[in-house]
């Protein structure tokens, strides 16, 4: 996910990868996909944005950057099959970054 950060210039890639959920600079990060030919999916946000919206991305990306991946294997097939009782944000896979702030 592409944001902006709060206290920083510049566009931010927020992802989540096997090293845990982090902030890049968005230009370092898409370099580093096109030296490793790394394939990527573009998908735009089509809504209005507001500032509630935006402040409550800020929050979110405060408060689980930093935090790891989530490796176990069971809740990753639960997700898979959307039959996860109770999804903690304690440990992250990358796409709870693109569902968590939109619900």
């Amino acid at each position: 996910m592409v944001a902006k950060h709060r206290k920083r210039e510049g566009l931010y890639l927020f992802e989540a990868t096997r090293d845990g959920v982090h902030l890049f600079h968005l230009d370092r990060r898409l370099a580093f996909y096109l030296e490793s030919r790394t394939e990527l999916g573009v998908r735009r946000l089509r809504t209005e944005r507001t500032e509630e919206m935006e402040a409550a991305l800020h929050d979110f990306v405060a408060e689980v950057d930093g935090r790891p991946y989530k490796t176990n294997p069971l809740e990753l097939l639960r997700a898979l099959r959307d039959s996860n009782e109770c999804d903690n944000l304690d440990t992250i896979f990358c796409s709870q970054l693109v569902l968590v702030p939109r619900t």
